[in-house]
């Protein structure tokens, strides 16, 4: 996708092909070629930079401003100088590499556009990335004249010319690492999370930037986040997505979405602000934890600092004026009371939170972060599963109109496509949803996701315990649902009057479980039941030829069967889960005959629903957990692909 960019900069008149460049696009904006954009600029930057450089010599300092173009050079246009072009620029060579760390800074990892101000907040602008451009060059190249840049630039240069290979290519890390940081320090922003005013005329929007001052409330806003960026954080540009997204270009809206994730992610610091919050232990209520895409803007960003209606920072509270010290630290006993909000709002525990903050969201289960994001509120249906995009880690085209269902089926498609570990997507509440379907219709099921499998201990790298073995075959999504390998173990159904006891059971492996049964529509219990894994009598009354259609319908009702997921094979053997509980889906086969199911059968297997993933041990009399696969069905299982 081309970057959005608004063209700033005039295109210099020394350059043939830039000034004829189609910049047109929707609504009259330039898109697209930031290629020839970045060259224009970038020589309009230069040329005035060299011609002032000139003029110096032959002006007074107070005249010093303006380069009147169309007296020295008739035919080109006036070039204003603003007061951040440096008195030097570095050399060729450092130029170069200046603008290979600036380029993709800017352009891949910085937002379309953003608020630009002063060192208090005030002169408030909109700029698109060609002026970011123009601005943190600036701001470089009068770093790069300093004398303690120098002075590592030639200690890197002396690098460089070593006869030893690691030492020069030392050297020209060392150079590259001095240039990025620079070009981040210069490029630093503050990122706004919030919540939009409900009330008329609510916030400002893009289009309403040049009538802003009609607005006291939205402005305010802006006027608030901008000082308190400049003020407490010392960066030059901030992003909101109220006046820094327009929405009404489709191409923009679906870039800004689609990486909202990842600008959150390199935000200098995000500042969520809590509207209806002043006391500390009040701001749990905030409709700030309730709302969907603000999940994201608490786990996104690397640092983030919560402030009040009034804008007071809550970390600062009797402490120390935050600007005075490094690394944004905040008083201990400031920190623990804002996580114990966090965590009343919102469940998400100390250590989820500094996974995510450390980048390592892929070691949360997938369940877990659906059941984050289950209960909160958006005004666009379809946001329920865009604002989840960045935390899973797909990436999904925007298309408001399709719908919740259609944008969450899409997301889960993708999670399918893409990622290595999948069983966890299954632990969901099983009611609510079609009975042949074993993915969730909707997020709020995730909400009953059961935390069995969530690793025990900290030192491990994966996030679900059901991550052990990879599946016999891939898991895929297709037309008649998901393809899915499955241990088959049926369960006989005890009377409701009948006490669980041990039993016979048909092999060596044997396992009881209680199971909440749900309406499928209501989310309501219906009943209790009791089941018995693998008892003998299933197969016995399976094979009485002289029962009546009616009696084996009867007993057909009272078994049922566990799909299993979470078993391994090795070689020709399928492996049990023995220290973790079986992971499974609760089925019913009809009149199918126990170890005679097949995917054609699929049209009579449907789910039973239940509030959620069935589980249970099984015991082995042998104590071995290792089945040959020849011997599965004298035990009673099956192994099956089924489309569910």
């Amino acid at each position: 996708m081309q970057p959005i960019m608004h063209a700033y900069v005039p295109g210099s008149a020394s350059i043939q092909d830039a000034s004829t460049v189609d910049r047109s696009g929707e609504d009259g904006k330039r898109y697209g070629n930031e290629g020839q954009i970045l060259l224009a600029a970038l020589q309009d930057f230069i040329s005035a930079t060299m011609r002032l450089k000139i003029a110096n010599s032959e002006k007074k300092p107070e005249d010093i401003g303006a380069i009147p173009d169309e007296q020295d050079k008739p035919g080109e246009k006036t070039i204003e100088i603003i007061a951040d072009i440096p008195r030097q620029i570095p050399c060729p060579e450092i130029q170069n590499k200046i603008i290979d760390a600036l380029r993709p800074r800017i352009f891949n990892e910085m937002p379309i556009r953003v608020l630009a101000f002063a060192s208090a907040g005030e002169s408030l602008e909109i700029i698109d990335r060609g002026e970011m451009f123009r601005r943190v060059l600036a701001k470089v190249y009068t770093s790069t004249s300093t004398p303690a840049f120098d002075a590592d630039w030639t200690h890197a240069q002396q690098m460089t010319l070593s006869d030893e290979p690691e030492i020069s290519d030392a050297g020209y890390r060392e150079q590259k690492h001095l240039l990025v940081e620079l070009v981040r320090l210069h490029s630093r922003y503050a990122i706004l999370s919030h919540t939009w005013i409900r009330d008329t005329p609510g916030d400002i929007v893009f289009q309403d930037w040049a009538t802003r001052a009609a607005n006291p409330r939205g402005n305010r806003k802006i006027d608030m986040f901008c000082a308190v960026a400049a003020r407490d954080y010392g960066v030059a540009f901030g992003w909101m997505d109220t006046v820094c997204i327009d929405k009404t270009s489709s191409s923009e809206l679906d870039e800004a979405i689609r990486s909202m994730y990842k600008w959150y992610r390199g935000a200098h610091v995000c500042i969520a602000y809590m509207a209806e919050t002043r006391a500390l232990a009040r701001m749990h209520r905030d409709s700030w934890f309730s709302r969907g895409w603000t999940l994201q803007e608490l786990l996104a960003p690397t640092h983030i600092r919560f402030y009040d209606m009034d804008w007071d920072d809550f970390f600062t509270e009797g402490a120390t004026a935050l600007r005075d010290l490094p690394f944004f630290p905040a008083a201990p006993l400031t920190v623990a009371d804002i996580h114990r909000e966090i965590r009343t709002a919102t469940s998400i525990s100390e250590y989820e939170v500094s996974l995510f903050r450390r980048g390592d969201t892929e070691r949360i289960a997938l369940s877990r972060r659906f059941q984050l994001a289950s209960k909160r509120q958006v005004t666009r249906e379809e946001d329920g599963a865009y604002s989840l995009m960045g935390l899973l880690g797909v990436d999904l085209s925007v298309a408001y109109g399709e719908g919740a269902a259609r944008a969450f089926f899409r997301l889960v498609r993708e999670l399918l496509a893409t990622k290595t570990h999948v069983l966890d997507l299954f632990n969901h509440a099983y009611w609510g949803a079609p009975q042949n379907r074993l993915l969730p219709v909707r997020i709020l099921q995730y909400f009953y996701r059961t935390h069995h499998f969530d690793p025990y201990t900290r030192d491990g790298r994966a996030a679900s315990l059901l991550d052990r073995w990879q599946p016999l075959e891939p898991i895929v999504l297709t037309h008649l649902g998901v393809r899915i390998p499955l241990l088959l173990a049926p369960a006989l159904k005890l009377p409701a009057d009948a006490e669980r006891c041990e039993f016979v059971p048909k092999g060596e492996f044997y396992a009881s479980i209680s199971l909440d049964i749900w309406s499928d529509t209501e989310g309501t219990v219906v009943s209790c039941d009791n089941y018995n894994v693998l008892d003998a009598r299933i197969y016995e009354d399976r094979h009485l030829e002289a029962q009546s259609d009616y009696m084996r319908s009867t007993i057909t009702r009272q078994n049922i069967t566990f799909g299993i997921m979470n078993f391994g094979m090795d070689g020709d053997n399928v492996l049990l889960p023995q220290e973790q509980q079986c992971f499974s889906v609760m089925l019913d086969c009809g009149l199918i005959p126990p170890g005679h199911i097949y995917p054609s059968d699929n049209s009579n297997i449907h789910i039973v629903p239940t509030h959620g993933a069935p589980i249970f041990q099984f015991g082995s009399s042998r104590g071995t957990y290792r089945i040959p696969r020849g011997e599965l069905e004298r035990h009673g299982l099956q192994l099956v692909t089924l489309f569910l």
